[in-house]
């Protein structure tokens, strides 16, 4: 079986999921990625410059990852349907995860603080890349965080 293919926004590119053996593997300008139990249906993604390619698979039954130009990230208990989300210049990449009940923001591998919920519009960046946000709850309790140029782990 083969899923529906996403082009990148140039068009130069293409990537779709495959089934074999019951497994799945992304497959990214013909070339055949690792095998997972199932890619998530919000992947792939490709970055706006469409040099960057990224997904959710889940493996071992339960666990999920999020893969960036191939190289899987660490294993969680869930991932947002928004996730992942490249910044608009194409640099970097934030997807927000479930361990346990907890979730947090990971920008570019980096866990943030956790959270007890994150609203689904979160991550956000804006429009040059350079700043991130979120919407989170502690104890009841909504905040925002990000703001500043500098690059922080919760966006």
């Amino acid at each position: 079986m083969i899923g529906c293919p996403v082009f990148s926004p140039d068009g130069g590119r293409v990537a779709y999921g495959a089934e074999q053996d019951g497994k799945w593997l992304l497959v990214v300008d013909g070339v055949p990625g690792p095998v997972y139990d199932s890619i998530m249906k919000s992947s792939p993604v490709f970055s706006p410059d469409g040099k960057r390619v990224a997904y959710a698979a889940k493996k071992d039954g339960k666990q999920l990852v999020v893969v960036v130009d191939g190289v899987p990230g660490p294993a969680y208990d869930g991932i947002a349907d928004s996730s992942p989300l490249f910044s608009p210049d194409g640099r970097r990449v934030a997807y927000s995860v479930r361990t346990g009940e907890q979730w947090l923001i990971v920008v570019d591998g980096v866990p943030g603080p956790v959270y007890d919920s994150i609203m689904k519009s979160s991550p956000v960046f804006s429009p040059d890349g350079q700043t991130g946000g979120l919407c989170g709850q502690k104890r009841r309790r909504t905040t925002g965080g990000g703001g500043g140029r500098r690059p922080r782990s919760g966006v």
